[in-house]
């Protein structure tokens, strides 16, 4: 994959997990022992959450990181995993109430990485 086609990647990646973030106006998906989880309660996903289709989607992934086995389910992203999908966890799932500004941090991570924030 060129670079070209790799920051293209990076942009579907990232308006994917946008947009689903913004439906869900960027809460954060936790399961019942307050831990990150894929799919949590009404619906929520984490950021790497987005990227796992439903149907691939099984719950022992939860509790595994996407440098486990469920990493394995992020398709045609797996190449972003070390740095995209990576730093979009930091800022979704890592927020607290020492950082809630979830999605100004989301920004941040669109702007490190050249790509656009849609509208």
């Amino acid at each position: 994959m060129d670079e070209q086609e790799l920051q293209a990647l990076k942009q579907e990646a990232f308006n994917k997990v946008w947009e689903g973030l913004k439906s869900q106006d960027f809460k954060k998906s936790v399961g019942r022992h307050g831990q990150c989880v894929y799919r949590g309660p009404n619906g929520l996903k984490c950021a790497a959450g987005w990227l796992i289709d439903d149907a691939d989607y099984c719950g022992w992934m939860e509790g595994e990181n996407i440098y486990g086995p469920a990493g394995n389910y992020l398709g045609k992203y797996l190449p972003l995993r070390d740095g995209l999908i990576f730093d979009l966890q930091v800022a979704h799932d890592g927020s607290s109430i020492l950082f809630p500004r979830v999605e100004e941090r989301v920004r941040q991570v669109a702007a490190a990485h050249g790509l656009t924030v849609p509208a």
